[in-house]
C-alpha cells in the first residue's frame, strides 16, 4: 500500500471516512499518514501495525433484545457495557460520517451499520448507537448533553445521552475519561448531573465554557424528524454563583413526563424552541420555559385520562377472560 503525503490533513485534529464500507485504499493510506504526521517517531511502528491484522476479530454481541422484566438500570448498564466493549477510537480517523442534521432514522440505519462493523468508535458515534439501543426503552426520556472545553489554548468538544426516568437522571456514551461518559440512575435534578461532569471536567485541567442540552428525543420519530442539539445553551463559565441551576431544573421537566403515548411526546416537542444563539439571554428564556411546563400541564391531562381509562378496560378484559393481569 502506498502512503501519500497529504499535507491538508496536517492541519486537522482526526479524519472522517466518508467513503463508506469497505474502507477503501485512499482512507487506509490518509489514516496511515495522518497517524505518522502525529507521530513522526513512531512511523515505522505504524506501517508495521498497518501489516499485521489478526485474523480473526473479536465481534462484540449487541444488546438487540432487552428483557421486559429487566429494570431499566440494568438494561442501560447492559448497552454501556456493548458501548464499552467497542473500544474508543484512538486512531485518529472517524469511520461512520454521522450528519447531525440528518432525520433520526437515518441516523438509525448509521447505527445498525455500527453493529455490523464493530469497530472503535467515538463519543457521538455512541451516542447516535445508544439512541438506537434505547429505542424500544419507552419508559426512558432521551436528550443529548453537549459540552465544549478548553485546556489552554485547545478546544474539545464532548456529547453523552442523558436519559430520565421516573424523575431520575443518568447518562450513557463513551469517552477517554471513565467519569466522562456513563452515569447510573441516580440524580435527584439534571442540574445535579451536570455538576458532577463539571467536576470530572475540572480535575482533568478542563474549563467547560458551554453546555447545550438537546429537546427530547423520540422513540417512534417522524420521517423527516431530525435532532434538535439545541434546545437549551448556557455558558457556565459567565455564572460563577450557578444562576444557571434554576433554568437547567425547570427545563428539565419536560423529560420528566412520561412519554408513554405518541399524541403527548408530539405535544411537548410542538412548544419546545431552541434558544438563539450565542448572546441571548438566559432570563428570556427562562421565561419562556415557565411557559411552556404551565401551557404543558393543562393540555396533557385528557392523554393521561385517557391512558389510564385504556389500561382498566383491558384489565377488566383480562379478569372477564380469567387472564393473567
Amino acid at each position: 500500500m502506498e502512503v501519500s503525503s497529504i499535507p491538508g490533513d496536517k492541519k486537522r485534529r482526526f479524519l472522517v471516512n466518508s467513503g463508506g464500507f469497505p474502507l477503501g485504499q485512499s482512507t487506509w493510506a490518509r489514516m496511515l499518514q495522518f497517524c505518522i504526521d502525529c507521530y513522526p517517531n513512531l512511523e515505522q511502528k505504524v506501517l508495521d501495525l498497518a501489516l499485521c491484522f489478526p485474523m480473526k476479530q473479536p465481534y462484540p454481541k449487541p444488546p438487540r433484545k432487552l428483557l421486559c422484566n429487566e429494570s431499566t438500570a440494568d438494561k442501560l448498564d447492559a448497552i454501556q457495557s456493548y458501548l464499552s466493549s467497542l473500544e474508543y477510537n484512538f486512531i485518529g480517523t472517524q469511520f461512520y460520517a454521522i450528519p447531525k442534521s440528518k432525520p433520526i432514522r437515518r441516523l438509525e440505519v448509521i447505527a445498525q451499520t455500527m453493529i455490523k462493523e464493530a469497530l472503535p468508535i467515538k463519543c457521538l458515534e455512541a451516542v447516535i448507537l445508544a439512541i438506537y439501543l434505547t429505542r424500544k426503552c419507552v419508559e426512558l426520556q432521551r436528550f443529548a448533553i453537549s459540552f465544549k472545553s478548553t485546556q489552554g489554548e485547545n478546544r474539545y468538544s464532548h456529547v453523552v445521552l442523558g436519559v430520565c426516568c421516573r424523575g431520575r437522571f443518568g447518562a450513557v456514551g463513551l469517552s477517554r475519561r471513565s467519569d466522562l461518559m456513563f452515569k447510573p440512575l441516580k440524580y435527584n435534578k439534571l442540574s445535579e448531573l451536570i455538576n458532577d461532569f463539571l467536576s470530572a471536567y475540572s480535575d482533568h485541567g478542563h474549563k467547560v465554557v458551554k453546555i447545550n442540552i438537546s429537546t427530547a428525543i423520540p422513540h417512534t420519530p417522524q420521517f423527516l424528524e431530525t435532532i434538535n442539539w439545541k434546545g437549551l445553551t448556557f455558558l457556565p463559565i459567565t455564572r460563577p454563583d450557578n444562576r444557571w441551576i434554576s433554568t437547567v431544573d425547570e427545563y428539565a421537566q419536560i423529560f420528566c413526563i412520561s412519554p408513554l403515548t405518541l399524541p403527548c411526546n408530539s405535544f411537548i416537542r410542538s412548544y419546545v424552541t431552541p434558544l438563539p444563539k450565542q448572546g441571548a439571554s438566559l432570563s428570556t428564556f427562562q421565561n419562556n420555559v415557565s411557559a411552556v411546563v404551565k401551557r404543558s400541564q393543562s393540555p396533557l391531562r385528557p392523554y393521561w385520562n385517557a391512558a389510564r381509562r385504556e389500561g382498566a378496560k383491558k384489565t377488566l378484559k383480562r379478569f372477564q377472560n380469567n387472564l393473567p393481569i
